[in-house]
């Protein structure tokens, strides 16, 4: 994945040249996404900055349209944001998590004034109240745009909830609350169902539901769900993954070890290949 970044950022980069006076968002976005995959959050950052100014300087875009392309430039933005929250949680500089969420917060809340009906501001904005541990205000944010009738099947907003929920559960779970931690995983599983029910093409409804169902201690329904989830994606490394954790859940320990091995060859993300190692 890293090296699909690397080569889309000169494209990109191209991409804004080629378009010369007249202003294209898109290059801009998507340089932004390719520098972030490869951690250069400064360069994402100093490509949105220039896409900005052109914007707020109406540089070969109308007003009407610069205002129409804020919320998706405003999005890359909010993912460059977390992603530096992230990294000051790791280093465990509250002062700047705060500093940081609240950015994405407060340009959300711009976004959804010039169009409510773009999910990506309230999953972001749900984000950061999730990087903060104030769940019940991620999922507060999501029902909000759930109420707009456009995004009432919106995928973004249905999978925002569940990973929120199943965050939830395992911090309640942490904290030694057993019973909220049940209610949590029960939502989440629910909202991976209802997410594979509105698209059974989607791979983070299908993982959200194994996930929760492995919370739960439901051995067998965890295998079914990634069963499920390989029926649709048979050549998922991290379909594989799950299955193999299922199948540890059910003490299986040969079919996991074939799972694991599996989700190795297929060689998916990163992160799917490092927790299929440190499993196995």
């Amino acid at each position: 994945e890293r090296d699909q970044h690397a080569e889309a950022v000169p494209l990109m980069v191209a991409e804004q040249a080629r378009a010369g006076m007249v202003f294209n968002p898109y290059p801009y976005y998507l340089e932004a996404i390719a520098q972030l995959g490869q951690g250069q959050s400064d360069a994402a950052q100093f490509a949105l900055d220039n896409a900005r100014r052109r914007m707020d300087t109406q540089d070969g875009v109308s007003e009407t349209d610069a205002r129409r392309y804020r919320p998706l430039i405003n999005s890359a933005l909010a993912r460059v944001w977390l992603h530096q929250a992230q990294e000051a949680a790791a280093i465990r500089s509250t002062a700047r998590v705060i500093e940081l969420t609240d950015a994405v917060i407060q340009l959300g809340e711009q976004s959804i004034l010039i169009d409510p009906d773009f999910p990506d501001s309230y999953v972001h904005m749900a984000a950061a109240h999730r990087q903060r541990g104030e769940y019940d205000s991620a999922i507060a944010i999501i029902e909000r745009g759930q109420q707009q009738q456009a995004l009432m099947a919106s995928m973004k907003l249905i999978n925002a909830k569940g990973w929120t929920v199943l965050e939830q559960g395992r911090a309640q779970a942490a904290a030694g609350d057993a019973e909220a931690a049940r209610a949590s995983f029960d939502r989440a599983l629910y909202e991976g169902f209802y997410g594979v029910y509105v698209n059974p093409w989607d791979e983070e409804a299908h993982q959200i539901r194994v996930e929760a169902a492995l919370e739960l201690r439901d051995a067998g329904l965890a295998v079914g769900h990634s069963e499920t989830y390989l029926l649709y994606y048979p050549e998922s490394a991290n379909a594989f993954r799950l299955q193999g954790d299922a199948r540890v859940a059910e003490d299986k320990i040969d079919l996991a070890l074939e799972a694991y091995s599996r989700a190795l060859e297929l060689a998916g993300s990163d992160q799917v290949t490092a927790d299929a190692l440190v499993a196995r």
